[in-house]
């Protein structure tokens, strides 16, 4: 990897802060589209985004943790990822497109009203930010490494 050579340890979570960057705009923006292409082309791109979150995680696992711990390093990674998303998730999207019902948005807009499309979008609202500072967070401590 280019960005690994050019900055020891800090590959994978700046690979990860481009890719909560890149997906900003699609998580809020996508759900919300009333034109098909543009939700479609929205949602593409943000199931392409959201793949490297899936994949890099235990990338830097192999990286950054001691070898006894790596495996449980990822397993822990993974259960806390499927809890909050398929448990948490789904409940708090329903709450959160609850919460915007009172709210009218022009229509000139061409955003959708209903429930489900704000509530997904007030999901990466707040998911995309929190993912941004965990992972400068990231890029700041992986920083002070020393080399191996």
């Amino acid at each position: 990897m280019r960005i690994e050579k050019k900055h020891l340890y800090r590959g994978v979570p700046l690979c990860l802060l481009l890719a909560s960057l890149w997906a900003l705009p699609f998580f809020i923006l996508a759900p919300l589209m009333t034109n098909k292409a543009l939700f479609v082309g929205g949602v593409c791109l943000s199931i392409v985004t959201s793949a490297a979150w899936a994949v890099l995680p235990p990338l830097g696992f192999q990286i950054f943790g001691p070898n006894r711990m790596r495996g449980r390093l990822a397993a822990l990674s993974l259960i806390a990822m499927n809890l909050v998303g398929y448990g948490a998730g789904p409940v708090l999207t329903v709450y959160f497109g609850h919460l915007w019902e009172g709210v009218n948005i022009p229509p000139e807009w061409g955003l959708a009203t209903d429930p489900l499309a704000r509530g997904l979008a007030t999901n990466g609202l707040i998911a995309i930010p929190i993912m941004i500072v965990c992972t400068l967070i990231c890029v700041k401590t992986a920083k002070r490494l020393p080399p191996v």
